[in-house]
């Protein structure tokens, strides 16, 4: 989980802070492999140094249990091929409370949120109703939320595209009362693009907010649609920047070409709707890693 915003923290400059630190952890290993058969390149310039100028507080990640994992299993977890929501409830409720070491689950989630908060649950519905986000574990994670006291109302489901989350079966019709949000849009005539020719997506990029490197990005027409822009610059989402407080990550174990990625890209490519920088995308895992609550190994019943 990830406070967003706050007395302590201000929204904007953490995210200014997690661009910087995922893209200064990539910047070595990608130009630090000099070698007798390899030549070393020069490395680009970004914005890192201006957002390494706000200062870490108690809120700064890894956050309050770095490196604390929790492993919760049930064999009664899934009964004919499908996850029970009721199951997940007690698990969810068993690694909140270990977790935490709170005996009180409701005072285990006050842990991490507060009443009047808005709360953004980041699913992954990439792959359709059968592998994406568990509904049985974002189902649980809203009951318990509204048990602590969060409003039905300052709960959002998002991702990056909205057509993938209709698809898995994140509507409005299955989560009455939560808002439903995707950075990328299609109209109903399933275009990405508005009578001007400019992306729906792109209304919904916070522009002031960004990381950048002097690295140009090129992409062919088939992948642009779902990527906002080209370019040297990252914008965040303004989901992520002007929405939500919070972000708790309910991702799947998944994988990116040859490797398994699980939960470690899925925040940052929904944050960054972006194509720019792999070096971004890259450097952006390990501090991932330190962040996600436990909600990553739940999924796996």
């Amino acid at each position: 989980m990830i406070p967003m915003k706050g007395r302590s923290l201000n929204r904007r400059k953490f995210f200014m802070l997690l661009g910087a630190g995922g893209a200064a952890f990539a910047v070595k290993p990608i130009f630090g492999l000099a070698s007798d058969n390899f030549q070393v390149k020069e490395k680009p310039s970004t914005n890192i140094a201006d957002a390494a100028k706000n200062p870490r507080t108690a809120a700064s990640m890894p956050g309050k249990y770095p490196g604390k994992v929790v492993l919760v299993k049930n064999e009664k977890s899934v009964m004919n091929d499908e996850p029970v929501e009721v199951v997940a409830y007690l698990m969810l409720q068993s690694a909140m409370t270990e977790l935490t070491g709170q005996k009180n689950l409701k005072k285990a989630w006050r842990t991490f949120v507060s009443p009047g908060e808005k709360i953004g649950l980041k699913v992954n519905p990439v792959a359709g109703k059968t592998l994406s986000t568990s509904h049985a574990i974002v189902k649980s994670v809203i009951k318990q939320l509204t048990e602590s006291g969060i409003k039905l109302s300052d709960i959002i489901i998002w991702d990056r595209r909205d057509m993938d989350l209709a698809e898995a079966g994140f509507t409005s019709e299955n989560y009455p009362g939560i808002k439903i949000m995707g950075t990328e849009l299609k109209d109903a005539a399933g275009s990405f693009y508005d009578k001007d020719g400019k992306l729906y997506g792109e209304r919904n990029i916070d522009k002031e907010w960004f990381y950048w490197a002097n690295v140009e990005g090129e992409y062919d027409s088939e992948t642009m649609p779902y990527m906002i822009n080209g370019g040297k610059y990252s914008y965040f989402s303004k989901i992520a920047t002007q929405v939500i407080d919070k972000i708790i990550n309910i991702p799947i174990l998944k994988n990116a070409g040859g490797s398994i990625t699980n939960a470690m890209k899925t925040l940052h490519l929904v944050s960054f709707p972006t194509p720019e920088d792999c070096i971004l995308r890259c450097g952006t895992t390990p501090v991932q890693r330190s962040v996600h609550l436990l909600l990553s190994v739940i999924k796996w019943f």
